[in-house]
């Protein structure tokens, strides 16, 4: 059975980008995701420190390069691709269209007016994840967030997810075009 977080839809929309409705589940979630920020900054800072007063300049551009990708992937985590549509009706049948044909679908959510969401939790070798279009003013709102064991956020996957979701806005535009 698919378990998503609550999104506050009006706050997302507001502030372009995803944000869960506050539940136990959702801040128990937060102080997991925060906390391993913190355990991976804290080691990085050690390791910044010691690589400057024993002058290597290898460690110190990998240790900062690495902090980089994770910052970058902590940003686009929660971001939403948007892409113009047409009225909300049309633009949930063609992102259903376009969600089903890219074969990344399993337990596609549909019964909510705005908001198309599905959901794969994770597995001994997979990590799961969560799709989520919001559709308001016209437009989709796309994001894709990855999970790890257990279903929490997992903040590697960034990047990755973002290039999901602009192919999903590719393939979502070209359908417009076709209807």
């Amino acid at each position: 059975m698919a378990s998503f977080l609550p999104v506050d839809f009006t706050k997302s929309i507001q502030k372009q980008k995803l944000i869960y409705k506050r539940t136990s589940k959702s801040v128990f979630e937060y102080v997991l995701f925060y906390g391993i920020i913190l355990a991976v900054a804290f080691p990085s800072v050690i390791m910044i420190y010691d690589s400057a007063s024993s002058n290597s300049i290898y460690s110190l551009v990998f240790i900062l390069l690495f902090d980089l990708w994770i910052t970058a992937n902590i940003i686009l985590m929660n971001h939403f691709v948007i892409v113009d549509g047409k009225d909300r009706e049309q633009n949930k049948q063609n992102i259903i269209k376009v969600l089903t044909d890219l074969g990344i679908t399993e337990n596609l959510n549909t019964t909510q007016p705005n908001m198309v969401r599905d959901f794969r939790g994770t597995s001994f070798f997979d990590s799961g994840r969560t799709i989520t279009c919001l559709l308001a003013n016209g437009k989709v709102y796309i994001n894709i967030t990855s999970l790890l064991r257990g279903n929490g956020f997992s903040i590697f996957s960034g990047f990755f997810n973002y290039f999901i979701c602009k192919n999903i806005a590719r393939q979502f535009k070209k359908t417009q075009a076709s209807h």
